[in-house]
């Protein structure tokens, strides 16, 4: 009966924190020194950052998301944590495993019956001779459902678990009716 009112009730909630644990420092292994420059980018658990397991999380999605998007389909990450000689700090070991790198021999599209070829083609991200990579297969099948004109749009990896550096691309497309009797 708080305050009066029946059947109501009060909360108080009393925060009291403990010391804040920081980042000392950061290693990744397993990364080239062209990738090292570009993951320290992305990273947020970098020397003097505040440590949390939802900064390593995020770290993992974001290192994991930039080998996916330049070919390296089976990237793996691990991370360890040891704590430092200060007070209060952490010292992080990022362990990435690349993997091999893999190109698109070639895009395949079936499916196309009345739609003009070039319409088709400017919506698709990916090139022969390029990192295979998923952001872009996924927006190229996101542009063709963009358009309207297609009812189904499936896409995937010709030999996905092949042990060959170079892979076809298939876009399998359904044209919508033009029209519909109900």
């Amino acid at each position: 009966d708080y305050r009066g009112q029946k059947n109501h009730l009060a909360v108080s909630i009393d925060i009291q924190e403990g010391r804040q644990w920081l980042v000392s420092s950061l290693q990744m292994e397993g990364v080239t020194e062209t990738d090292l420059t570009r993951l320290q980018n992305i990273v947020m658990s970098t020397a003097g950052q505040p440590y949390s397991a939802a900064s390593i999380y995020e770290d993992r999605a974001n290192v994991l998301d930039y080998y996916y998007n330049h070919g390296y389909l089976n990237a793996s990450f691990e991370y360890s944590v040891n704590p430092a000689s200060a007070p209060d700090r952490v010292s992080l070991t990022y362990v990435i495993e690349p993997g091999q790198q893999e190109f698109v021999r070639g895009v395949l599209i079936s499916g196309r019956k009345s739609t003009r070829r070039g319409l088709v083609d400017s919506r698709v991200e990916l090139a022969s001779g390029e990192p295979l990579s998923l952001a872009a297969e996924t927006d190229t099948q996101r542009r063709l459902y963009e358009l309207g004109i297609f009812s189904r749009v499936n896409t995937a990896v010709q030999n996905p678990d092949g042990d060959e550096d170079e892979k076809n691309v298939l876009y399998s497309l359904d044209e919508a009716s033009h029209y519909a009797v109900n």
